[in-house]
């Protein structure tokens, strides 16, 4: 630690908000892994997906290669899978399931109505499938995990896969959202962190896509991780990131249905609305609302049609808009929603929001979100 407090040692903090040298840097290759996600999602993954005896994928933490798990080693899938990666590849093992993840998936499904049948004195929290562990995951609050582990067995019988009971953060109302600590549902303008409790960044508009909802925020923010966490839950995984060769700084991750809103933290209340999306206007309205610097403050779009370097990761020239007129921005507030607001009078008087962008840099650089959600078929959650 005594060494990165000299002079140019940390090159870390000014591109992720992460202390580290320039050797740390390189032996992570934070830039790696991402273009290594991506490529992978385009050809491998969806092959894998679409064998029978598929049970998962996930980058391994560590060194960032792909892990795929099985529950038949065939030595001929497993070559077609091996012919199927990219070129810059960081390497692929599998791993031997018990259960397909198909068989997961269902099991899930039905948690809520087994667990209601097994242990309705419990309150449940949420369930999922966990592809690295090969099981369904049982969620309660901390105080009920020792009593949810006692029907951990029926729940496995009845279920017909391997179950565990973990404890997870209690959710709390939506009237006691707060940036840090907020559920039923998530709003623009949260907290999220990398997995592992590293480099944070802040939830964007939430979205649909063919019927699932997902949520937007800054496309550098993947550099960090594929994984996404908010007040210590897993919120998600990124599925699609438009940073890097397609010059757009935004990406979307996987949310639960339960979680969407139309509501932008620190700004209006719950009877709010969105309208959609479009593209910026010149001299424009438009606030932000940003997790780390908690606050949201207004200004006006200043350019419509930018490009810049990106300083993360030398990644290719990016295109998007510009905000001006508030305080720059500070590590953390990377992916915050810029929206412009119409005030509704008569009845009940409420915003209407419509999203305009996505906060990439300190400065307000922003993607805009029309561009990526005309290359995604997607749609405003609304």
């Amino acid at each position: 630690m005594k060494l990165l407090r000299l002079p140019g040692v940390d090159v870390g903090t000014r591109e992720f908000g992460i202390a580290m040298t320039e050797a740390e840097m390189s032996k992570v290759d934070l830039p790696g892994r991402m273009n290594f996600a991506n490529a992978v999602k385009k050809e491998l993954l969806p092959h894998a997906e679409r064998l029978a005896t598929y049970a998962g994928a996930w980058l391994d933490p560590f060194d960032g290669q792909l892990v795929v798990s099985l529950t038949t080693a065939d030595p001929e899938e497993q070559s077609r899978l091996r012919s199927l990666l990219p070129p810059s590849s960081r390497g692929l093992r599998f791993e031997a399931a018990k259960w397909t993840f198909h068989e997961l998936e269902l099991a899930a499904a039905r948690g809520f109505d087994v667990w209601q049948e097994l242990a309705r004195d419990i309150r449940l929290l949420s369930v999922d499938v966990d592809e690295v562990g090969n099981r369904v995951r049982f969620f309660v609050a901390p105080t009920d995990v020792a009593t949810g582990q006692g029907v951990a067995g029926a729940l496995s019988d009845s279920l017909g896969v391997d179950t565990v009971v973990a404890p997870t953060t209690e959710p709390v109302e939506d009237t006691a959202c707060t940036r840090t600590n907020c559920v039923n549902p998530h709003r623009a303008g949260i907290h999220i962190v990398s997995a592992g409790g590293g480099a944070p960044c802040t939830m964007a508009f939430h979205i649909t896509i063919g019927g699932n909802e997902h949520f937007l925020t800054a496309g550098h923010c993947g550099y960090y991780s594929a994984t996404w966490w908010h007040n210590g839950a897993q919120v998600g995984t990124v599925l699609d990131s438009l940073w890097g060769p397609d010059g757009k700084d935004i990406m979307y991750v996987s949310m639960a249905d339960a979680q969407r809103s139309e509501q932008i933290y620190g700004h209006g209340g719950a009877a709010d609305q969105m309208a959609g999306d479009r593209a910026p206007l010149l001299n424009e309205d438009v606030c932000v609302s940003r997790a780390t610097s908690d606050d949201v403050p207004c200004g006006w779009v200043a350019s419509t049609s930018l490009w810049w370097n990106s300083s993360t990761g030398n990644q290719p020239r990016v295109h998007g808009a510009n905000m001006d007129g508030i305080p720059n921005a500070i590590p953390g507030d990377s992916g915050s929603p810029i929206f412009s607001r119409t005030y509704i009078t008569g009845g009940s008087p409420y915003w209407l929001y419509t999203a305009i962008g996505v906060w990439d840099t300190a400065g307000g650089y922003f993607a805009r979100v029309a561009d990526a959600l005309d290359i995604w078929g997607a749609e405003i959650y609304r």
